[in-house]
């Protein structure tokens, strides 16, 4: 992070720009919108002033992509306190007496996903390897676009799994949002992984397998009623 602060209005650099302007919508994004910093730092900047870089759900889902499953997602995303929940459950550290996160998780449950997000900035900013406030802040940033998944909260959830690589928390929470945001095959490569990963004791283990179960219930429920030539992603 280089102080800059977040709120400031900004131009977007032109090698973003051209990111976004050789973007195919609903194809892939290219690596560098989930791993550059100055992706990140702009995306972030744009959702604190309600304004996205990019088209929320036309740009990274698919607009006439069927609703993701709900039984497997949205019992934990629409709720604030159950999400908060989950991600403690996963937590790869106690998070106890993080100041930053206490508060951003009190602004969670009260809807304020932005203003939790701003102040988890704080809590990277002072420590790059906090992967509790690096997964809540992936969690605020999907939350406050109502389930939609940006480059911003991909970033997020990139830099939990790499300050705790074997924590199940950014894994999990990457899968669900891209689901949500209709991008169910990469989010249940991304499930089907971490399931792959976790031992057999794991107590997360029961609960994705039932999650992939209605997933994959609901992909060929789709596969069923889809017009000729559409399947879901």
């Amino acid at each position: 992070m280089d102080g800059t602060p977040l709120k400031a209005r900004q131009p977007i650099p032109p090698e973003i720009a051209r990111l976004v302007a050789e973007h195919r919508p609903g194809g892939p994004l290219e690596r560098d919108f989930y791993v550059a910093p100055d992706v990140f730092q702009t995306d972030l900047a744009r959702i604190f002033h309600r304004h996205w870089v990019f088209a929320g759900y036309a740009f990274q889902g698919s607009p006439g992509q069927p609703g993701a499953p709900k039984a497997s997602a949205e019992r934990v995303s629409g709720n604030p306190a159950a999400a908060i929940a989950e991600r403690e459950k996963l937590a790869a550290s106690d998070v106890a007496g993080d100041k930053h996160i206490i508060i951003a998780d009190a602004l969670a449950r009260h809807g304020q996903y932005a203003d939790a997000a701003e102040v988890l900035r704080g809590a990277v900013e002072e420590d790059g390897a906090n992967a509790p406030a690096w997964l809540a802040m992936g969690n605020a940033l999907v939350a406050h676009a109502d389930g939609t998944i940006s480059p911003a909260a991909i970033y997020a959830y990139g830099q939990a799994a790499r300050a705790a690589p074997g924590s199940p928390g950014p894994p999990f929470f990457l899968g669900m949002a891209l689901i949500q945001s209709g991008r169910l095959g990469e989010g249940r490569a991304i499930w089907a992984d971490l399931l792959a990963r976790s031992p057999k004791d794991a107590p997360w283990r029961g609960d994705l397998e039932k999650r992939l179960a209605e997933l994959d219930a609901f992909v060929a429920r789709q596969a069923v009623t889809a017009p000729p030539g559409m399947s879901p992603q």
